[in-house]
C-alpha cells in the first residue's frame, strides 16, 4: 500500500501528490500513467526548480570561487546530494 495521495475527480482528473526525490513517489506515478493512459500529463513545479530544469549547467558555468566567497558551500552540497538521490 503506497502512502502517495491519490484524488479522483469526476474520473476525469487525478491528481498525485509528489515529492521530487522520492522513489516511491515515481514508482506511483509511472504506475498510474501506465494504468489510466491519460491524454494529458501536467507537473506542478516551483520556480527554481523550472529554473533548473531550464538552465542544468549553472553550477557548472558558474565559478567555485563566487559559490565560496557568497557562502553558498552549504547550498550547493545539499544540491548535489538530491541531485545523486534522484
Amino acid at each position: 500500500m503506497s502512502s502517495i495521495p491519490i484524488v479522483n475527480i469526476d474520473g476525469k482528473l487525478r491528481l498525485i501528490g509528489t515529492a521530487h526525490v522520492s522513489r516511491e513517489s515515481a514508482e506511483v506515478v509511472k504506475q498510474q500513467i501506465s494504468e489510466w493512459q491519460p491524454d494529458i500529463v501536467a507537473i506542478e513545479l516551483d520556480s527554481n526548480r523550472l529554473a533548473h530544469l531550464q538552465n542544468p549547467d549553472k553550477f557548472d558555468d558558474e565559478a567555485l570561487s563566487n559559490v565560496l566567497k557568497e557562502g553558498r558551500t552549504s547550498l550547493l552540497l545539499f544540491q548535489s546530494l538530491l541531485a545523486i538521490e534522484q
